[in-house]
């Protein structure tokens, strides 16, 4: 696996529940994304390093996307993302 950067790490911190396990929030990943939007927003980040962070993110297998690069981008972390954000907890 490479190593995160720190904006990849920030962006997989999005998509978690800090109140759940890991276990739980990967019996549960259909449901747990972020989009473009709230990356933007919790991130501080333009539309641009957003997207390029999730585009990181999926080249590194730590997730997926549904390749919408407008403002409805959504991500949805791997078993390995969710690890990688657990793990930086």
């Amino acid at each position: 696996m490479s190593e995160l950067t720190k904006m990849e790490l920030q962006a997989l911190m999005v998509c978690i529940d800090k109140n759940a396990t890991v276990n739980e929030m990967i019996a549960d990943s259909g449901m747990v994304m972020a989009g473009l939007p709230e990356m933007m927003e919790e991130c501080g980040w333009t539309r641009h390093q957003a997207a390029a962070v999730i585009g990181s993110l999926q080249e590194k297998g730590m997730g997926c996307s549904d390749g919408n690069m407008g403002n409805g981008h959504i991500f949805w972390p791997s078993e390995a993302g969710y690890r990688a954000a657990y793990a930086a907890l």
